[in-house]
């Protein structure tokens, strides 16, 4: 089996701007990417690397955001990556 280079890009402050210190994004509304970051995307995505998204959500544990909204987040970072072809 042929081996992929891979990337690992953290959310907050990577592809979305990231909340002020110690604000959580916390429903699709306040999700906003980085203006470049979808085409850095498609580029490691065009060059073969397999890109993996990490996110440290402690405002989950803390209760400041539910799952349900987290998953929401999530979604709308796809949808808006797809939209301008971060993914292929």
């Amino acid at each position: 089996m042929a081996k992929r280079m891979t990337i690992f890009l953290d959310r907050d402050g990577v592809i979305n701007e990231k909340p002020k210190e110690g604000d959580y994004v916390k429903c699709p509304e306040e999700f906003k990417l980085i203006d470049g970051s979808a085409d850095a995307i498609r580029m490691f995505n065009l060059n073969d690397f397999l890109v993996i998204v990490v996110t440290n959500q402690r405002g989950i544990g803390k209760g400041i955001i539910s799952y349900d909204n987290f998953k929401k987040v999530m979604d709308k970072m796809e949808n808006e990556l797809k939209k301008k072809g971060g993914i292929c």
